[in-house]
């Protein structure tokens, strides 16, 4: 049996999906560690990736773990807002446009240097991403929530900040205690 010559059509569509398959854009992605020193992580890539084999069959391989990744953290100015990130989290990784290796260790303005674009080792990570099957359980729609779930949380709506609640629970009377005994607190400073 004879192999066929490709046309100059099916060489030039096969180089047009080669490059398409190397570009990485965003994925999801699952913490395997993390340091909160260095606020980077190992991450193992969730989707796997599909390539044609020399007999032209598909197959499929599971990406590696990208090591080092940096987490990001939600801040501006000299805030930050921080979770503690636990192996098994979900995230969302991107891949940067360039290599990120000298902005990493230097910050500021800088020349990659290396040409590669859209690489594995060039991901970032955001934390909390979360699919269908594993969406929130207590999700509350009217309020802004910071806590754990299924637990005691901090809960602001537009009634006031509800301190040490459970889901969908009103803090009134902790709040009205807490008015009180700041009352009382000013009151024996003022006769001190």
């Amino acid at each position: 049996m004879s192999e066929r010559t490709p046309s100059f059509a099916q060489v030039i569509r096969r180089a047009l999906d080669s490059q398409a398959t190397s570009l990485r854009v965003s994925m999801p992605g699952r913490i395997e560690k993390f340091d909160p020193l260095t606020q980077l992580a190992d991450v193992q890539p969730l989707l796997q990736e599909q390539f044609e084999t020399d007999d032209g069959a598909t197959a499929v391989a599971t990406l590696p773990v990208i090591v080092d990744v940096p987490v990001y953290s939600q801040g501006g100015g000299d805030f930050a807002l921080t979770m503690p990130v636990q192996k098994g989290d979900n995230c969302w990784l991107t891949f940067a446009d360039r290599s990120l290796d000298r902005w990493n260790a230097r910050g500021g303005i800088q020349d990659p240097i290396d040409p590669r674009r859209h690489h594995l080792s060039d991901a970032m990570c955001v934390v909390g991403v979360r699919p269908k099957a594993e969406k929130l359980s207590e999700y509350d729609p009217d309020a802004i929530q910071m806590g754990k779930l299924s637990g005691v949380r901090v809960r602001v709506k537009g009634d006031g900040v509800h301190l040490g609640v459970n889901h969908n629970e009103d803090s009134s009377e902790l709040a009205a205690l807490a008015s009180k005994v700041k009352t009382e607190l000013d009151s024996l400073r003022s006769t001190l």
